[in-house]
């Protein structure tokens, strides 16, 4: 009698499961007519090997006969639907969904079920949790959050599903970085225009002071810094350093960058933490063709730096003749004093640049 009981037991516990079939990974239907009760010197071990293992017929007899609550937690503080989750036990999931497994208890590194699930690769798994409430927004111990987790894996169908479920854009990991800086550092143009055109916030700065421009362009991702521009990013924002992307696209010798900035409104003549603005860093970095391009807007050519040189200075001192008649030609006061009290001439003199004294003295006639 209690033989056939078992049976009659297994063939309804198999009718309920055959939509488990269809999952990440197959589901283990085998028969097991092993007293269950040899293993309940230790229940929530067994429990917990039967879901990693996924034995959804053991899983089910503990669960509906009461011996380990469905939201029990390992050592590791994972619940069953965490685990079936990492797994890719979709029916696992399903099976639990059915017993009201709560979807939000995090483990002890603050995961989810729907960030392990992503994280394992098994987007069917995801989208299920998505659709049975699974939180979108909840971050763990490190500030991850499941939209970047999905931009990081290069899951863009998600990605575009956790958007239209009302993902948060202008949430942040632990180091400040917003969806759409997890785009730009991991190089994902796709899923960065899908961002922009749900007009996210610009100017949201991570932890360094910096915007999504100022990745891209640290990035040499052109094609998003020309999609920023165009979505009206702040060419004057500044960084943790006071760098601002007009100065990065200087570092990263990006003429077309710069041109583009200047043409769209770019300040030359923003000072960083070290009183360099633009065409100090062009001069600084030896990028002399970049020097022209910046003269072509104005910039103020008597803008001392923090050991208080000017750039006409610079250029005397370091014996750049053509800089120099270049900056005089545009304007560059030759009468201002370093911090030491001397002229752009009393340095040149000093390093016997004869050509360019000759030159200062002329020009200062």
């Amino acid at each position: 009698m209690i033989r056939l009981k078992n049976i009659l037991f297994f063939i309804l516990m198999a009718g309920i499961c055959m939509s488990c079939f269809v999952s990440c990974s197959s589901i283990n239907l085998k028969p097991d007519y092993t007293d269950l009760f040899d293993h309940y010197d230790d229940p929530e071990t067994y429990f917990f090997s039967s879901v990693s293992g996924n034995d959804i017929i053991q899983v089910m007899r503990m669960i509906e006969e009461n011996i380990v609550p469905i939201n029990a937690t390992d050592p590791y503080g994972q619940t069953a639907v965490i685990l079936a989750a990492q797994k890719g036990h979709l029916g696992m999931v399903e099976y639990l969904i059915q017993q009201k497994a709560d979807l939000n208890i995090m483990d002890e590194n603050g995961s989810t079920a729907l960030m392990v699930a992503i994280q394992s690769g098994c987007m069917e798994l995801a989208i299920l949790l998505v659709n049975q409430g699974a939180g979108i927004n909840t971050k763990d111990l490190s500030g991850n959050f499941p939209l970047q987790i999905a931009i990081i894996n290069n899951e863009t169908e998600f990605v575009i599903i956790l958007l239209e479920r009302g993902a948060a854009l202008d949430i942040h990991d632990g180091d400040g970085n917003s969806p759409l800086m997890t785009a730009i550092r991991y190089g994902n143009k796709v899923i960065a225009n899908h961002l922009l055109s749900r007009k996210c916030n610009l100017r949201v700065a991570n932890i360094a002071g910096e915007t999504a421009l100022h990745l891209a362009l640290q990035y040499n991702n052109d094609e998003i810094a020309r999609l920023l521009i165009e979505h009206g990013a702040d060419l004057n924002q500044q960084d943790g350093s006071g760098t601002t992307p007009l100065m990065l696209a200087v570092d990263y010798y990006s003429i077309e960058m710069i041109k583009r900035m200047l043409d769209n409104g770019a300040d030359p003549d923003i000072r960083n933490h070290l009183g360099e603005t633009a065409l100090i860093k062009a001069f600084m970095n030896g990028y002399m063709e970049i020097i022209p391009i910046l003269l072509q807007k104005k910039p103020n050519l008597d803008i001392r730096d923090n050991q208080g040189f000017t750039i006409l200075m610079r250029a005397a001192y370091d014996g750049y003749i053509d800089i120099v008649k270049s900056l005089v030609q545009n304007g560059a006061d030759q009468t201002i004093r370093s911090l030491e009290g001397k002229t752009a001439l009393d340095m040149a003199r000093e390093r016997r640049y004869e050509d360019i004294v000759e030159f200062l003295k002329k020009a200062a006639r």
